[in-house]
C-alpha cells in the first residue's frame, strides 16, 4: 500500500513508521471489535429499538459476528503461534478475509435490491418452514425497503465498503510481518 505523497511530506518518517507499527499491532483487535460491535449494535437496534431488519440484514449481522469471532481466534492463535505453528494463524486470517468478501457480496446484492436494480427475491416474499427456513421467515421488513439509512444512503452501501476495506486491509496485514504483540 502506498501512502499519498501529501502525507509523506507533512508527516515525518519516524511518525509514519510508528503509525504503521501500531496498525500492524492492533489491526486484528480492531476487526474483532468492529465485527462484534456491529453485530451487537444491530441486535440492539432491532430488539430494543424495535427497528425492523430484513432477512439480508440478519445474514449480514451474522457475518459480522463470525468475522469478529474468527478475528478473536486469530488473535489467540497468534499469541500461541510458537506452540501451534503459523498454519492456524494463516488459516484464520484467510477465514476473516473470506468472510469479509462474502459480506461484501451479500451487501452488494442487498444494495442492488434496495435500489431496485434487480427484482425482489422470493425468500423475501414467501414464508417458509424448517430450521433454516424458520430463520429466513422471521418477521422482518422486505429486502427492498430502506429500513436504515445515513445521508440518504441505505446501510448496505456502507456495509459493502466496510466489508471490502476489512478484506483488503486484512489481506495486507496478514502478509506483513507483525511486530511483537502489544499486550
Amino acid at each position: 500500500m502506498s501512502i499519498p505523497p501529501l502525507i509523506l511530506r507533512i508527516v515525518p518518517q519516524s511518525v509514519q513508521k510508528k503509525i504503521h507499527q501500531m496498525a500492524l499491532s492492533y489491526w486484528w483487535i480492531g476487526v474483532c471489535v468492529v465485527g462484534l460491535s456491529a453485530w451487537a449494535g444491530a441486535e440492539m437496534l432491532e430488539v430494543i429499538g424495535k427497528w425492523p431488519a430484513c432477512r439480508l440484514c440478519h445474514i449480514e449481522r451474522l457475518i459480522f459476528l463470525v468475522m469478529g469471532l474468527l478475528s478473536a481466534l486469530r488473535i489467540g492463535a497468534k499469541k500461541w503461534e510458537s506452540l501451534l505453528g503459523s498454519t492456524l494463524t494463516t488459516f484464520l486470517s484467510w477465514s476473516v478475509i473470506g468472510t469479509s468478501i462474502l459480506g461484501s457480496l451479500i451487501s452488494l446484492y442487498h444494495t442492488a435490491i434496495q435500489f431496485h436494480w434487480i427484482a425482489l427475491p422470493s425468500f423475501c416474499k414467501i414464508p417458509k418452514t424448517g430450521t433454516f427456513e424458520q430463520f429466513m421467515a422471521l418477521p422482518s421488513a422486505t429486502c427492498d425497503e430502506w429500513t436504515l439509512s445515513f445521508l440518504f444512503i441505505p446501510m448496505p452501501v456502507y456495509l459493502f465498503f466496510l466489508f471490502e476495506n476489512i478484506a483488503i486491509y486484512s489481506w495486507y496485514f496478514s502478509r506483513v510481518k507483525t511486530p511483537p504483540s502489544p499486550h
